[in-house]
């Protein structure tokens, strides 16, 4: 999707420019993907967005 680099104030500035768009588009769904402990996840759930799921790293194939 984007990344959420910059300030907070202009981050939430350029997504509200930006949902008008994308629904006149008939976009409903964006995905992004996180590093763990990326800091703009509170940014992205302060600007609207949902997380909708977590994956647990770490794991190994044994086979």
């Amino acid at each position: 999707m984007c990344r959420t680099e910059g300030e907070p104030e202009v981050v939430r500035w350029l997504f509200g420019q930006v949902a008008p768009w994308l629904r006149l588009g008939g976009i409903d769904r964006l995905l992004d993907y996180l590093d763990p402990g990326d800091e703009s996840l509170p940014l992205l759930l302060d600007c609207g967005f949902v997380e909708l799921t977590r994956t647990e790293r770490g794991w190994e194939h044994r086979g």
